[in-house]
């Protein structure tokens, strides 16, 4: 068993070291003349996203509206981009059916003013 003088210096030794640590931490900043300096700190600042600036689209601009039939089902798509609308109208198709259903060919597309 432990005597009480052996457990006290074993408390000694780790708490003055962590003392003498801590003390370095709360040392006054002064200035020349010996005055007390305050520490300013400053909360970060959070910046908030930039807004979205929506531009309108010219109005000539064409349409392109696609369609594909599969069975019984009409998928249809628009877009300004031709390309853009017959892939969304065959990735609708294939959500649904097999892609030999689905295929470009089907597609049937027009251009709107």
């Amino acid at each position: 068993m432990k005597t009480p003088k052996k457990t006290w210096k074993k408390t000694l030794l780790f708490i003055l070291p962590t003392i003498t640590t801590l003390t370095a931490c709360v040392i006054p900043v002064v200035d020349d003349n010996g005055k007390g300096v305050p520490i300013v700190i400053q909360p970060a600042v959070i910046q908030s996203p930039q807004p979205t600036i929506l531009i309108a689209k010219p109005e000539n601009e064409t349409i392109h509206v696609c369609k594909l039939k599969a069975f019984t089902k009409t998928f249809e798509s628009e877009n300004s981009n031709r390309g853009k609308a017959k892939l969304n109208v065959q990735k609708q198709c294939k959500a649904e059916f097999h892609a030999m259903f689905c295929e470009e060919k089907y597609i049937e597309c027009k251009e709107y003013k």
